[in-house]
């Protein structure tokens, strides 16, 4: 189904071309400048930009976490059950009985890490 969707809005994107070489002209010129302005949107707004990469290692620091604490917590569980149940089998209790996690978090605007 979602090949036919797939065709269908392709088919209409072409469709929707122009036939004019002075309309595709047209087009391609206006598609390039806005390729240029997107690719140069930290040159004009450098502020928004620093703030941006703020928030995307902010995200980035607590994917890694989470990552981590997810590995802590499956690797605990796989310790204290080493048969290893489906998942579809798991109860509450299972999920329960998973001691908490023991990741480190450390502070990056702490000065006494160095990296």
């Amino acid at each position: 189904m979602s090949l036919i969707r797939t065709a269908l809005v392709l088919g209409a994107v072409v469709y929707a071309m122009p036939t004019d070489p002075q309309k595709q002209q047209q087009l391609i010129h206006t598609a390039s400048d806005t390729v240029v302005w997107g690719l140069t949107f930290c040159q004009r707004e450098p502020l928004t930009c620093d703030q941006a990469k703020a928030v995307g290692q902010q995200i980035l620091d607590k994917a890694k976490f989470g990552a981590a604490l997810a590995g802590d917590i499956a690797s605990k569980w796989s310790e204290q059950h080493g048969d290893r149940k489906p998942a579809a089998t798991l109860t509450i209790e299972d999920a329960l009985a998973v001691p908490g996690p023991t990741a480190i978090v450390q502070d990056p605007t702490d000065p006494s890490i160095s990296g």
